[in-house]
């Protein structure tokens, strides 16, 4: 997936007039297993950057065989803080 396509870039809009939430909270299944790459991809950052979150215990990690697994639901949770976050942050600049 190329992060710098258009289709991707869909991911972050808002689908829902009345809802003002990123597209990826209703598209990503709660119960998929994704690797650093996987989420990297989606969101546009280094996989390092994702592994860092997980090192960091910032985004939450099943991990049966040593390598970062995380689960959609856990992924939803922690881009929802980020969201939150940074929209807070907006109304208070």
């Amino acid at each position: 997936m190329n992060s710098n396509s258009k289709d991707d870039e869909q991911l972050f809009y808002d689908i829902n007039e009345n809802i003002n939430i990123p597209r990826i909270f209703e598209i990503l299944d709660d119960d998929l297993y994704l690797t650093p790459k996987d989420i990297s991809e989606l969101i546009g950052v280094h996989p390092e950057t994702v592994r860092r979150w997980c090192r960091n215990k910032k985004l939450r990690i099943i991990a049966p065989s040593g390598r970062y697994k995380i689960l959609g639901k856990d992924l939803k949770e922690f881009l929802f803080r980020l969201y939150i976050n940074k929209n807070h942050n907006k109304k208070t600049s």
